[in-house]
């Protein structure tokens, strides 16, 4: 940050008139040729220019108001106000104002133009502030001295009606909106305070000079933006930054310096130069007087839809104050340009999952930004810790809008999960539809997948948002229900993975089954199943996933004849014997019922016979209803008794919350 004070430096110097000789006596009004007063004006840029002070120029028509007067003095005093004695003259004080004709500058030194292309008002005379007829007044008397009161610069603006000449105090009203370089100007009031009275020297060619430096009577905020982390070129295109809080007009007292706030606040629209990239300066003028600590000091709107506050921080008031030289910087300053470069990022979201049984996946996003009603926790716990899975996210629930936008890995060394590439909140208002998909193949382990395609066989993992109530930053909760849009937040955003297939499980016993020494009966009536073959026909194995709701619509199946035409060939789920070493195999969810091409389970014993039940008239153990469907995320446990010339069928759903049911059937002889 760098703090820059600008001086304007008004020089109005008493230069003999002149003569047909040096040698002439000196003359006062009514006795011969008056002395006159020219004028001359310089400027000093002290550092980067502002206003005014742009290529250290005045500007043609500008024009500098000075309050003259005659005083007394001791030549020692320093308070220039009390310390001196106006003298009651009837010529004395005089409001000067003097114009600028032109730009015309001549170099000083490398800080300092001076220009001598002024125009008073009227033409001015040391004698002007006398009162000739009494040499006890008369301004080249010992002890009399010229001195400059106040003064002050419209820079062009016409707020002269509140002008008070004998106190040189004046109200001035600032705008709320910089909407250009001529409003910026016309708002920098500038003002000289009283200054050290000079007296008349009576060599000729030099009869004193009266210095008056005109400075910035506002206080100036310069802020650069520059967008990092997360923006694309031209973030900056539509931003605006206001001033918070800032005073709408005082009372401006050039004699002593002071600034008196009248009730009353704005918000100010700071003037937006050109952005350079991805970085912008903006600027603005502010009266006086407002309180910096722990308040918010500006707002920044729209940086590609995101908005943030910047608050006085005590590490801002700091570095101000060190620049200042260790002056207090609590309260904004006249002739001050508090500058801060501020680097704003979009929220990036990184991630955690969790994966128990084959219930749930948790993936949570936190950010940077605060936000209104600002999620802060969704009470998220035991994160897995390997892994990856894929993120969608859309504006809408459609399928059309959820697009897959990025990969979380997780990272065992910094042991975070990472996001390639790294997303954003894109700002603080839009909210997002979150959707993941995975695949495992040891139910703990998330693999991650973009591909909609679901196949026989392998565990496809869904993931939407889960029903939560998110902790808000200031307490309390908000309640956010299942699969709804996620209002941005600095906390995390949850992810619910569940199964988007079926399992099912092929249980064969027989009459010994579990038995060390079965009954002479029981090995009568047992039948072999070293060697049994379990099939499942025409079922589909392929079909594909809606991101919107995890549904997954089975591809249609078809005679091998027309496969080619209307879909897959029929298919089947094979068991052998072994049969109980088999725990579950992965399917699609699908309906039972297909009339064209029944889905039955069969069963091949070692000799040859041969047992087949459609599966549609299994029944759920307990309700007598026939399970029809293959439900997603269901464990379907169908546990078969099989005896020579009789066979119990027992169906129970197993769902992977562990929600158990079961059955009755008799086969059919095929």
């Amino acid at each position: 940050m760098k703090i820059s004070q600008h001086i304007f430096l008004a020089a109005l110097a008493a230069i003999a008139a002149s003569c047909s000789s040096d040698n002439l006596p000196e003359t006062l009004s009514g006795n011969g040729e008056k002395t006159p007063i020219t004028i001359a004006a310089t400027i000093s840029d002290g550092g980067t220019p502002l206003s005014r002070a742009e290529g250290k120029t005045f500007a043609g028509g500008d024009k500098l108001i000075a309050r003259l007067r005659q005083v007394t003095w001791d030549g020692t005093s320093t308070d220039y106000i009390s310390g001196v004695s106006q003298v009651a003259a009837d010529k004395s004080p005089r409001t000067v104002t003097f114009t600028v004709n032109s730009n015309n500058m001549t170099v000083v030194n490398d800080r300092t133009q001076q220009t001598g292309d002024l125009t008073p008002n009227a033409p001015l005379y040391w004698d002007d502030f006398s009162n000739s007829a009494s040499e006890s007044t008369d301004i080249r008397t010992a002890g009399h001295y010229l001195q400059s009161a106040w003064g002050f610069c419209y820079n062009g603006n016409t707020q002269t009606t509140s002008l008070d000449e004998t106190n040189g105090t004046i109200t001035w009203t600032a705008t709320g909106n910089f909407d250009s370089q001529s409003t910026f100007t016309k708002n920098d009031l500038l003002w000289s305070a009283a200054q050290r009275p000079i007296s008349y020297k009576h060599a000729l060619g030099d009869r004193g000079t009266l210095v008056i430096p005109y400075t910035h009577a506002m206080s100036k905020f310069t802020i650069v933006v520059n967008a990092t982390d997360g923006f694309a070129a031209g973030a900056l295109a539509s931003t605006t930054i206001a001033l918070q809080g800032m005073y709408t007009s005082a009372t401006f007292s050039a004699p002593d310096g002071k600034v008196s706030a009248q009730p009353g606040t704005q918000s100010v629209t700071m003037l937006k130069a050109t952005p350079s990239g991805n970085t912008c300066t903006f600027t603005a003028l502010a009266i006086p007087g407002k309180a910096l600590k722990g308040t918010i000091l500006a707002k920044i709107t729209n940086v590609d839809g995101n908005n943030y506050d910047i608050p006085v921080t005590n590490a801002i008031l700091a570095q101000w104050k060190d620049q200042l030289l260790g002056v207090n910087n609590d309260v904004i300053k006249s002739g001050i340009n508090y500058m801060l470069t501020v680097t704003v990022k979009k929220q990036g979201i990184s991630v955690v999952a969790r994966i128990t049984d084959w219930t749930t996946i948790n993936a949570t996003g936190e950010g940077e930004i605060k936000f209104n009603s600002n999620i802060i926790s969704s009470g998220v716990t035991n994160a897995i810790t390997a892994g990856s899975f894929e993120i969608f996210r859309g504006t809408v629930n459609t399928e059309e809008s959820l697009n897959n936008v990025t990969t979380a890995t997780y990272n065992a060394g910094t042991s975070k999960w990472e996001l390639t590439p790294q997303i954003y909140w894109t700002n603080g208002t839009l909210p997002y539809y979150f959707r993941g998909l995975a695949t495992t193949t040891d139910g703990t382990t998330p693999t991650a997948t973009s591909s909609k395609d679901a196949t026989q066989g392998t565990d496809l993992l869904w993931a939407t948002t889960p029903a939560h109530d998110g902790e808000l930053e200031g307490g309390g909760t908000r309640h956010f229900n299942a699969g709804e849009a996620i209002l941005p937040r600095t906390g995390d955003v949850p992810l619910q993975f569940e199964h988007a297939m079926s399992k099912i499980t092929i249980n064969l016993s027989t009459s010994t089954t579990g038995k060390a020494t079965p009954t002479a009966d029981e090995s009568a009536r047992a039948v072999d199943l070293s060697n049994v073959t379990v099939t499942i026909s025409n079922i589909a194995t392929a079909g594909t996933i809606a991101i919107t709701d995890g549904n997954i619509a089975p591809t249609a199946i078809a005679a091998a004849v027309d496969a080619a035409v209307t879909g897959a060939t029929p298919a089947t789920v094979e068991y052998t014997a072994p049969i109980t070493a088999i725990d579950g195999t992965i399917v699609i969810p699908q309906s039972l019922v297909n009339a064209t091409y029944p889905i039955k389970l069969t069963i091949k014993l070692s000799d040859g016979t041969t047992y087949s039940l459609p599966l549609k008239d299994c029944k759920l153990s307990g309700s007598g209803t026939n399970i029809e469907t293959w439900n997603r995320g269901n464990h379907y446990v169908y546990n078969i008794y099989v005896e020579k010339e009789a066979i119990r069928f027992v169906a129970v759903i197993k769902e992977w919350e562990k929600v158990n049911g079961g059955g009755n059937a008799n086969l059919d002889w095929d």
